[in-house]
């Protein structure tokens, strides 16, 4: 399928139509690194944000919440701030913390990509593999959690931290597919 189009769904990303082995040449060694050394800082960040205990991580999703209200009022020349209930501010305050989720683990799940990429087997077996190992430091994450003051684990945050990484999966198969297309165009 040499007609402009990705390849990679059809013979795995970094392989041949031989299928023979993948030399790990300069470029390759340095995804890998890359996406090694950010898979390990977005793991990182999550444990520091999992060992914060519940009154410091209400604040730091207050004060999130509370930065994103007043630059909505400036863009806006709106005043949020005085529509604020306390209902209000409860669920702004939720979605902000499980958006939080999603983003962090969307990261890790592009970094744990970006990492497959450089190895032979088939796409979709990087891909089930990249969820398998995001969604598995996710339920250690929460199992972390047990032990932290005033947090507790979550079945519903694993769900949430998973569907982050596979969207950040997508997105790395879309960027991939796209570099591939203007690559091969070129």
């Amino acid at each position: 399928m040499d007609n402009g189009k990705c390849t990679a769904f059809k013979y795995g990303f970094g392989r041949s139509k031989k299928r023979n082995k993948v030399k790990l040449t300069r470029r390759r060694r340095i995804l890998r690194w890359t996406g090694i050394l950010l898979a390990l800082f977005w793991m990182i960040l999550i444990f520091r944000f999992s060992a914060e205990n519940g009154q410091q991580s209400g604040a730091l999703s207050d004060s999130v919440l509370q930065t994103a209200v007043d630059l909505f009022d400036r863009i806006t020349g709106q005043d949020l701030n005085g529509a604020m209930t306390p209902k209000l501010t409860q669920i702004l305050g939720f979605c902000v913390r499980k958006a939080a989720h999603m983003t962090v683990y969307c990261m890790l799940g592009i970094s744990v990509m970006l990492t497959m990429f450089t190895f032979p087997p088939a796409i979709w077996k990087k891909a089930g593999l990249t969820l398998l190992i995001c969604a598995a430091y996710a339920g250690s994450d929460e199992f972390h959690q047990s032990f932290v003051a005033g947090r507790g684990p979550s079945l519903q945050d694993v769900c949430i931290d998973s569907l982050g990484a596979a969207a950040g999966i997508l997105i790395a198969l879309l960027a991939y597919c796209v570099f591939d297309t203007v690559r091969r165009k070129t």
